[in-house]
């Protein structure tokens, strides 16, 4: 039995011209609640439509590219998660690039995304590598959390890195440490947080030390043997890391060195990554908002794509501060 889309529209209880934006991708919106009656129908009678016949149509894929540099770092995994749960509402499969932080990778990817003919592109790294084939080729794509929030750089939708930095840091702060060390990097989201970090121990009359400003790469292991030798030559009261990867490092060095936290040193990271619920203590941290950055990127690019242009400005939404453990709170036990 051919399922027909009118059969669609009875069971769902919308009408065939909503069926046909959801299946196209517009030209008219569709709510949340709509798009998901006329998916779960779909679905339960089995049907397919001819992706060939409707991109001739159409002229669309009715997918999106993503690229990213890594699919095992917690932080894009979980922004790639939520990119890909709001394409899926918007109708469109996503196809996920891991570049390795390699720009010969990413130029290859973004290439080979041009020649597919893709709706669209999402870039999560300050790695311009290929941006340019995008544009000679007029393809849509907007930039995640690229990190560069220097004058003139690409429109890019992130965290308020410094509001975040002096959220976290100011935290420790009403906990009553003073002598409080920041686990920094040189990349410009780093230097950001590491800025709302300085700006929060000044507006409590506490000048940061410069001892206590620790470089490291943005990886566990990295950070970890930084907080391995300048934990016992500095012996601050507490650490905010710039990242929840350097915080989990600098959590096991604390351990290592035969201390605890938060007893003899508290610690706060940032981005809200899941496994810092997990970890004991908890980790306390500022959590970036994935879900609403990712629904923003995909709408933008959905706007793009329909012929809105580019971004004529950055969108920067709040982190939020989360409490466990590690900071002296009450550890709550994961939901």
């Amino acid at each position: 039995m051919t399922v027909r889309r009118s059969d669609v529209a009875a069971l769902s209880g919308v009408s065939t011209a909503v069926v046909s934006y959801v299946v196209n991708g517009g030209p008219r919106n569709v709510s949340d609640e709509k798009r998901a009656r006329v998916l779960a129908a779909m679905e339960q009678l089995g049907y397919r439509p001819n992706a060939v016949a409707r991109s001739l149509r159409t002229r669309r894929s009715m997918t999106l590219g993503l690229v990213m540099p890594s699919l095992t770092d917690p932080f894009y995994a979980e922004l790639a998660r939520a990119v890909e749960h709001h394409a899926f509402l918007a109708g469109y499969a996503v196809l996920i690039a891991d570049t390795a932080d390699d720009s010969a990778k990413q130029r290859w990817y973004l290439e080979s995304f041009v020649d597919r003919r893709l709706d669209g592109v999402l870039v999560l790294t300050p790695d311009p590598s290929g941006i340019d084939e995008l544009e000679r080729q007029t393809i849509p794509w907007i930039v995640i959390d690229n990190g560069d929030r220097s004058p003139g750089a690409s429109p890019t939708i992130s965290v308020d890195d410094r509001a975040g930095g002096a959220l976290g840091a100011g935290h420790l702060l009403e906990h009553g440490y003073r002598s409080i060390a920041c686990v920094t990097n040189a990349l410009p989201f780093a230097r950001e947080r590491e800025a709302g970090w300085r700006h929060a121990l000044e507006s409590a009359g506490v000048t940061p030390d410069r001892s206590l400003i620790w470089d490291a790469d943005l990886d566990r292991r990295s950070a970890h043997q930084v907080a391995m030798a300048m934990i016992p030559a500095t012996r601050p009261e507490a650490i905010f890391c710039t990242t929840d990867e350097q915080a989990l490092g600098v959590a096991r060095a604390i351990r290592d060195l035969g201390w605890e936290c938060p007893g003899d040193i508290a610690l706060v990271g940032f981005d809200g990554i899941p496994v810092g619920a997990y970890v004991s203590p908890g980790l306390t941290t500022v959590a970036q908002p994935y879900d609403e950055m990712g629904g923003l990127a995909v709408r933008h690019l959905l706007d793009r794509i329909g012929g809105a242009g580019p971004l004529e400005r950055s969108s920067t939404l709040p982190g939020s501060l989360v409490l466990r453990g590690s900071c002296g709170c009450p550890d709550p036990i994961p939901a």
